[in-house]
């Protein structure tokens, strides 16, 4: 039992170190103050990239009311993706021409799923809603 809760906090500590990375970058706690935090994640000189750490040009976005779109549009594509993969391969097994069932599968739940997920969305974020406290 030990061990399972030791690599459970190992994991939990590497998702830190990776959110740590995406949000501020190459500079971690341990840049910021070396004495409080000594055993933060350090990134070695070697692993630095003047290309990772200042894009050239930072990306345009879009305005929020898309998010009423790319936000059904991004969930079906992966939710759908999933879906189909495992249903294909648990309906036919692993065959040689099990991406194109998969594929076939995939088009074809993804013209269920989006438009579906415009009408069940709006249910999901209203019980979401009553279930969880809002933000002031």
């Amino acid at each position: 039992m030990h061990d399972i809760v030791f690599h459970f906090q190992v994991i939990i500590t590497q998702i830190k170190m990776v959110h740590t990375f995406v949000t501020r970058g190459l500079k971690s706690k341990a840049d910021e103050n070396p004495v409080k935090d000594k055993h933060a994640y350090r990134m070695e000189p070697s692993m630095t990239s003047d290309r990772i750490s200042t894009p050239a040009k930072k990306m345009r976005k879009l305005p929020y009311r898309y998010n009423r779109i790319l936000m059904p549009l991004f969930l079906s594509i992966f939710m759908s993706c999933i879906v189909a993969g495992i249903s294909t391969v648990m309906g036919s097994g692993i065959s040689p021409d099990l991406p194109l069932k998969w594929m076939k599968a995939w088009g074809t739940s993804w013209m269920v799923a989006f438009p579906s997920l415009f009408v069940i969305l709006p249910i999901v974020r209203r019980i979401v809603a009553v279930l969880v406290e809002q933000t002031p």
